[in-house]
């Protein structure tokens, strides 16, 4: 397989074996579009190692940004947003973790600003978006409105999504694509806690490791 060139290049030789190319691929190819053109399948060695490097190395920096953002919602007491907030950053993360392994911080950008664009005065509106993580928050949010009945006003809905997205932004950086996505996905393992259903399925499947929640004081929001 040394001497095969790159299925993505075809300039360099494929020293790695790609599962997702069924084919060689160079380290720089794989580095530069694992995540992001390519749709690696979570087993990969590759990919696992450099998810739970990048997961763990930007997830306190998403933190910090993330405080900065909610805090105006914390200090005046508006819990209702603050719930919805994290039950976003949950599905995004069920999302990454069940469904796709591809995506970028513009794709996540764009899903929550056509998000926040549907979340109308009385319900959500308009067709449906037409990326599949646009498509997964909206079906997402509509439940969860409903399960609210009523509660969770529009204005606190819409809140909440800018918050996230002001965080997510924050952390945005020119050439790191996956750089804000990798920092709130960090954020859920460490912080917020991996949803029981897919820390047992990370386990049995040898996924990526899903550490504790840290749990958070009053002060610390």
């Amino acid at each position: 397989m040394a001497t095969s060139p790159c299925v993505r290049c075809r300039a360099e030789r494929g020293r790695r074996a790609c599962p997702a190319l069924d084919g060689p691929i160079c380290p720089a190819c794989c580095g530069r579009h694992r995540g992001v053109e390519i749709e690696c399948p979570p087993h990969c060695k590759y990919f696992r190692e450099h998810e739970e490097y990048q997961r763990r190395r930007l997830g306190p920096a998403f933190h910090r940004v993330w405080v900065d953002a909610v805090d105006p919602l914390y200090r005046a007491g508006r819990r209702a947003p603050l719930d919805f907030l994290l039950f976003l950053e949950l599905e995004i993360y069920r999302f990454f973790t069940t469904e796709r392994t591809r995506g970028t911080d513009a794709q996540l950008v764009e899903a929550l600003e056509r998000l926040r664009s549907k979340l109308g005065p009385i319900e959500l509106i308009e067709a449906p978006p037409e990326s599949p993580l646009g498509r997964r928050l909206l079906e997402a949010a509509r439940a969860y409105l409903q399960r609210q009945g009523g509660a969770l006003d529009p204005e606190d809905a819409r809140a909440a999504v800018e918050a996230l997205l002001k965080a997510v932004c924050a952390l945005r950086r020119d050439g790191e694509p996956r750089q804000a996505l990798h920092g709130l996905l960090g954020h859920v393992e460490a912080v917020l806690g991996v949803p029981e259903e897919l820390k047992a399925k990370a386990k049995r499947e040898g996924l990526i490791e899903t550490p504790g929640p840290r749990i958070l004081k009053p002060g610390e929001l």
